[in-house]
């Protein structure tokens, strides 16, 4: 390939200087020095603490997970944001039709994105009867982006809105229901993804000015300081 025909700005960007062409693949070196392509520079993840993460990476932390068949993992660009969430994409052993059944199953996955580092950790877990795949079997990841997209605006159409959240906050008693909005606030998650087990700063992707802003804001609440009482393990809950 010596350029594309006419269009002399995309050629150099397709080019180094010294005349190698950008394929776009990520390869590393093995043992015994031979180049192994382990993915595509478009499907990394550009994280919320601008680390950027290859899908395979995250998904080799979720293999073994019981009645989970296939686990594929790509980023869904956040709304208005310059960052990806990682999306999980589960096929089921068995086909699950109760949702007491695939909670049962995010659950799981939950609990081990729970054990994992933050650039490891998913914030979605869909079910799907299958994964599109290429004819070399590698998944289309850009067809479970649009299909994680479809999946918010759904939830979002089932959202509160603005004036019912704020009237939560202000209303008086049910304690666990306003804090459940403000970390939802803060950590810009939906209010049905936190749990009262949850842990406040493992699961969700919270960078310390967000862990700042939580503070601030419980205390402007409820008049408690809560940032002498942070820990990392800290529940919902607690």
């Amino acid at each position: 390939m010596k350029g594309y025909l006419k269009e002399e700005e995309a050629t150099k960007e397709a080019f180094t200087e010294d005349g190698w062409f950008k394929s776009g693949d990520l390869g590393k070196l093995d043992e015994n020095g031979n180049v192994v392509i382990v993915g595509r520079c478009k499907e990394n993840l550009v994280l919320a603490t601008g680390k950027k993460v290859a899908p395979d990476d995250i998904e080799a932390c979720y293999t073994q997970i019981p009645g989970v068949k296939e686990f594929v993992v790509c980023g869904v660009p956040v709304e208005q944001k310059a960052f990806d969430e990682a999306h999980a994409f589960i096929v089921p052993e068995d086909y699950v039709k109760e949702e007491k059944e695939r909670k049962a199953l995010r659950d799981k996955v939950a609990k081990r994105s729970a054990e994992q580092s933050l650039t490891m950790k998913v914030a979605e877990i869909h079910i799907v009867d299958e994964i599109p795949k290429t004819s070399l079997q590698k998944p289309k990841r850009y067809l479970l982006q649009q299909f994680a997209k479809k999946a918010q605006q759904e939830v979002e159409g089932k959202q509160l809105d603005r004036s019912t959240e704020d009237e939560v906050l202000q209303s008086e008693g049910d304690t666990m229901k306003q804090v459940l909005h403000l970390i939802a606030k803060i950590a810009e998650v939906n209010v049905e993804q936190i749990r009262p087990e949850s842990k406040l700063f493992v699961e969700f992707a919270m960078d310390s000015l967000n862990v700042i802003s939580l503070a601030v804001e419980l205390e402007e609440h409820f008049g408690f300081q809560l940032e002498d009482n942070m820990q990392k393990e800290m529940t919902v809950n607690e």
